[in-house]
């Protein structure tokens, strides 16, 4: 059973540096891991332990997965409570200065960015552009037409996607011609249908196919009601189930 330490003193919108380590653990800078969150403490413990449980794991966190599923039991600790952020990411770096240490694969207080190179402190980055001006620019830009084409993509896929209409192409099986209508051999009928996402309304059974249109159509007119925002979408339904034929016609 895992025991939880500390996490009673983090109040308000406090950062916090964290200690997850086994019982026979006794140093913090070699063993275990480090981490930091401004969440609430006991949240972050339960998306680790959600983390460790399903197969696509964050990779910078893989080496804690296994140790998650490996113990039984686990220390959660509450090292340091402090008002920012910038500060645990500091005391982070000082228990985690390099990679590879306990339980964690990179090094700490730095942030994974993809626009910077993993560069995330705020001074550390701002003293990149200054050296790095050409190259700051240039990985700006890159990540900038990344995130424009996949703007593009989600515009255009949201363009293909046609409005609802009346007049539409018929399915390749429908061998009635009409909408909401096609041939059922167990009676020999017509039969007409309309669909309420996620069902199926069936609306009767008939001698012709315009007969069974004509239902349809009646049952359509409520259906586009619906989809206006005149009626609500149970109401609709009982009003189409209403035009159901009780009998073949």
């Amino acid at each position: 059973m895992n025991t939880y330490i500390g996490h009673q003193h983090q109040h308000g919108i406090t950062s916090v540096v964290y200690w997850i380590h086994a019982e026979n653990h006794n140093n913090i800078s070699t063993q275990g891991y480090v981490g930091i969150t401004n969440q609430p403490v006991r949240k972050r413990w339960n998306s680790h332990q959600s983390a460790s449980r399903i197969s696509s794991e964050v990779p910078n966190c893989k080496v804690l997965n296994n140790a998650l599923r490996k113990y039984d039991s686990l220390i959660f600790k509450v090292v340091l409570v402090a008002d920012t952020r910038e500060y645990c990411e500091r005391i982070e770096a000082l228990l985690r200065p390099k990679q590879g240490i306990g339980w964690n694969i990179a090094r700490g207080g730095m942030q994974v960015d993809n626009m910077m190179g993993g560069i995330a402190i705020r001074n550390q980055w701002i003293q990149y552009w200054i050296d790095n001006p050409i190259k700051a620019a240039n990985r700006w830009w890159e990540a900038e037409q990344k995130l424009l084409k996949k703007q593009a993509i989600r515009l255009r896929k949201a363009n293909a996607l046609k409005p609802f209409t009346k007049e539409r192409k018929f399915s390749p099986h429908n061998k009635s011609g009409y909408t909401g209508v096609c041939w059922f051999p167990k009676y020999g009928k017509w039969r007409a249908q309309i669909g309420m996402t996620p069902i199926v309304i069936g609306l009767g059974y008939f001698e012709s196919q315009k007969q069974a249109h004509e239902k349809f159509l009646k049952a359509d007119a409520i259906r586009l009601m619906w989809r206006q925002g005149n009626v609500e979408r149970d109401c609709a339904i009982t009003q189409i189930k209403s035009l159901q034929s009780r009998r073949l016609s």
